[in-house]
């Protein structure tokens, strides 16, 4: 079959997704949506950029073209959504070309695009987000540290957890301490709405943060808003008993999604799945209150994963795939039922840096996250070392990936941004 994947562009470009960070995607599954994105030599020129980031005099050597044609291609790409520019200062800038989802799926959907067939393309994605179970079991599923997370509706914390929950569980926190902000077309239900059947709720709620937003908005996929405006459409989105899911870090958070039952991909896992395994659930879990409930089934009616049900009068919360997010809570005028704390706190990965290694640890691509055609032999060193490591068996591979999750990894990484990584602090005497 190599012969055959190799004459085909889509096919060499299935290959170089499935070295990045995530879960192998099967050929057959995407060709279609990839041909509806991009002409053949597109796919061709894709399939030959790194893993890591790169600037445009990398492209050109790969694509034998000069600086300014790669750039030109680049560009165009961008506008589209299929890859994103960074800027890392005021003359440099880096192109990444992201997994399919959470990255270029979504993306090409966040705008009205006249050039693009998108009834046809939502087609093809609803297919394959929905009837296509090994998709979402090789992207999604396949490892522990998950691409997003929920977050709790803070005026449901009582004053004795309030203290307890860190800033970046907060969406407030996370939204004022962005640098960018911004709001496009959400995914999901732009995809329904091309398929006749979006929900009632808001289109225009998609927010991306930071370096995401900048690239964004520079390409017209999202419209630049203040604080002001970016909290007011998550109360809207609060109001109209949406799930608030963002990136599973802690730091430059990139994305914040508004999400509905019928329409989301990550809440449809949970309900197909069985467990919370598409996001990370929030630290809180709800908890019914006895004699409060009256049983008139209110919160099972708007818990976005199904998890609560209501038996002899009484509602039951399935912990197994309970969110944590409360809207059951804000539900119910009773008092039926209350947040509490899990009994073992969610680890949240410190940045997009060190949730990438995670993941490419736990999909066994970490050389190809290091290893790029700019590499040096230090890092081809440090890449064979870590394929030996992949390479050892089940108990001597969980300690080596016990080692890599380390406290010294979070500190390592704290500091480390797109393209670029600082040394780790030097220890001090005493």
């Amino acid at each position: 079959m190599a012969h055959l994947t190799a004459r085909n562009p889509y096919g060499s470009l299935v290959e170089r997704l499935n070295r990045g960070p995530h879960g192998e995607i099967p050929a057959r599954n995407i060709h279609g949506i990839l041909a509806a994105l991009m002409e053949p030599e597109e796919a061709e020129m894709l399939s030959k950029v790194p893993v890591a980031p790169f600037n445009a005099r990398t492209a050109g050597k790969l694509w034998k073209r000069s600086p300014q044609e790669a750039e030109r291609i680049l560009d165009g790409l961008a506008e589209r959504g299929i890859i994103l520019d960074i800027r890392l200062g005021a003359d440099r800038r880096v192109f990444c070309f992201t997994p399919p989802v959470i990255g270029f799926f979504e993306f090409v959907l966040m705008k009205v695009h006249s050039d693009l067939d998108q009834k046809e393309l939502s087609s093809l994605m609803e297919s394959l987000f929905f009837r296509d179970d090994g998709f979402m079991e090789n992207i999604l599923l396949s490892m522990e540290t998950r691409m997003g997370r929920v977050f709790v509706n803070e005026s449901l914390l009582t004053a004795s957890i309030n203290l307890e929950v860190m800033d970046y569980e907060r969406v407030s926190e996370v939204i004022r301490r962005a640098t960018h902000r911004s709001v496009a077309l959400c995914f999901c239900r732009h995809k329904a709405h091309h398929l006749g059947r979006a929900c009632d709720a808001p289109m225009d709620n998609c927010i991306s943060l930071d370096l995401l937003s900048r690239s964004l908005v520079g390409h017209g996929i999202a419209r630049e808003i203040s604080e002001k405006e970016c909290m007011a459409i998550v109360e809207r989105s609060q109001e109209a008993n949406l799930v608030q899911i963002g990136e599973n870090v802690q730091e430059s958070m990139a994305y914040l999604c508004n999400c509905c039952s019928c329409c989301c991909e990550f809440l449809n896992g949970v309900r197909r799945f069985g467990s919370p395994i598409t996001v990370v659930t929030s630290n809180f879990i709800a908890e019914p209150v006895e004699k409060q409930c009256n049983g008139c089934g209110k919160c099972a009616r708007v818990c976005p994963v199904g998890s609560i049900t209501v038996e002899n009068g009484s509602c039951r919360v399935n912990a197994a795939t309970c969110l944590g997010c409360g809207l059951c809570v804000k539900t119910c005028r009773r008092g039926g039922l209350n947040l509490r704390k899990r009994d073992r706190r969610v680890v949240t990965p410190v940045n997009i840096a060190h949730r990438v290694v995670l993941n490419a640890l736990e999909a066994g691509k970490l050389p190809h996250l290091l290893v790029n055609c700019q590499a040096g032999p230090g890092h081809r060193a440090v890449a064979a070392l870590l394929s030996a490591i992949l390479g050892l068996g089940p108990v001597q591979r969980l300690l080596a990936s016990e080692q890599v999750r380390s406290t010294y990894l979070k500190r390592l990484l704290r500091n480390v941004r797109l393209g670029q990584a600082t040394r780790p602090e030097p220890k001090t005497s005493g």
